[in-house]
């Protein structure tokens, strides 16, 4: 942190979108007990939408009744649609935890509105209201998201403005609130990201440009307001909350060795960020398991620089594949293009593991992952490179990871 004070204290106004749900109703709830803040929290979630039926439930229960729930509306209607009432009991689940976050917050101090924040008009009402009630806003803690998980190709154009809508127009729409009132200058703007993002997810093209768009902004933002700050913190998938709570993420994290963080270390986390004016606008949490999977570049790494250095640590081997440099090609044919066959790329990935540590032997192939077929078009030949790095060693076991990259050539020969 710069030298300063914590962002709010007690009695401090807190306009909170998604504040009602998830990863920002957690952190809310640590304002309010840690500081004794004012929440007023935005969403579109109807806390009125969950039937007295599920009311009563706990997580077990509700978790437990979903199958049954599908085989009731089914019985009364075989119309119905499976994915459609998967929404609908998404739209039950959203509902219950929203009640839930309301039961556990102080009274006087935890306020929902229910609100579209993609609606300019809206926010600005919401705003107004706010200031003619408390006289201030200390911290604008922007937390509202929404995500379709889906291949570029696949995603369609309303899905992909709405999750934008839903993180960056909902922003603008209170910044401008708030300049419109000249007050912007004395509100902090803390933004929840995704350290996800800032890596690149799989599926979320859109999801991960609102939120890299989110961080620059942060950034450029703190620069040309001195006297007000901005600031951004990315967070890492959190155990069971949030858009990382179901069996999808649980499977992926699991495949990639991941963790989840807790509730009680995110708030841990999150009450380090609040303690002061941040010295970076912009910080992406990484833990020692996103690390190791995804390699990003880490600059001043106090942990590796002590560490005892290998060398060789990193290799490249480079293949030009076609079938003329490979005539077998043509006995693997898919769709009628000549297809690298899997178990061949298995063998250049041991070869490139070979030429980077040629005294070690290779005892296991492990977490094994094909994402695209490596077709060689006639006339496009395109050079494929097996990129090779230790990532951890103990004791007289070595592990390296081999990824292998091409280039997409297009048939008109650009690259």
């Amino acid at each position: 942190h710069r030298e300063g004070k914590a962002w709010v204290g007690p009695g401090s106004i807190v306009l909170a979108t998604g504040g009602g749900r998830g990863v920002t109703a957690v952190l809310v709830e640590y304002l309010m007990e840690a500081y004794g803040c004012t929440v007023i929290a935005l969403g579109r979630t109807d806390p009125d939408f969950l039937p007295g039926s599920l009311r009563d439930l706990d997580d077990a229960a509700f978790q437990k009744y979903e199958p049954q729930f599908y085989r009731e509306q089914l019985a009364a209607d075989r119309t119905k649609k499976i994915p459609d009432l998967k929404k609908l009991y998404e739209r039950y689940q959203a509902s219950r935890e929203l009640v839930s976050v309301m039961r556990r917050c102080k009274p006087g101090l935890y306020e929902y509105v229910q609100c579209d924040i993609t609606d300019e008009a809206a926010i600005d009402r919401v705003v107004e209201n706010v200031l003619a009630r408390f006289g201030r806003i200390d911290l604008v803690l922007h937390g509202a998201g929404v995500q379709v998980s889906k291949i570029l190709p696949r995603k369609t154009l309303g899905d992909f403005q709405r999750v934008v809508t839903t993180k960056l127009g909902s922003l603008g729409h209170l910044y401008r609130a708030c300049h419109r009132r000249g007050i912007h200058k004395n509100v902090h703007f803390h933004l929840l990201t995704s350290a996800f993002s800032y890596l690149g997810n799989d599926g979320q093209p859109d999801y991960g440009a609102a939120n890299e768009s989110m961080n620059r902004l942060a950034g450029r933002l703190n620069l040309a307001q001195p006297g007000s700050y901005w600031s951004s913190l990315a967070w890492l998938g959190w155990a069971g909350i949030g858009m990382t709570r179901g069996t999808e993420y649980a499977a992926l994290a699991a495949n990639r060795r991941l963790r989840g963080i807790t509730r009680e270390e995110g708030q841990h986390i999150f009450s380090d960020a609040i303690a002061g004016p941040p010295a970076s606008p912009v910080n992406i949490l990484l833990a020692q398991g996103e690390v190791a999977f995804y390699h990003p570049e880490i600059v001043n790494d106090v942990l590796a620089a002590a560490a005892p250095k290998h060398d060789p640590e990193e290799g490249v081997v480079e293949w030009a594949v076609s079938a003329g440099t490979m005539p077998f090609l043509h006995d693997h044919m898919v769709r009628g293009v000549p297809t690298v066959p899997g178990s061949f790329i298995i063998a250049m990935a041991a070869d490139a593991a070979r030429k980077l540590l040629p005294d070690l032997k290779i005892v296991q192939f492990e977490r094994t992952r094909f994402l695209r077929l490596v077709r060689a078009y006639e006339g496009r030949p395109g050079p494929v490179r097996a990129l090779s790095k230790v990532v951890e060693r103990v004791g007289r076991e070595t592990v390296v990871r081999v990824q292998i990259v091409m280039d997409f050539v297009h048939k008109n020969g650009t690259v």
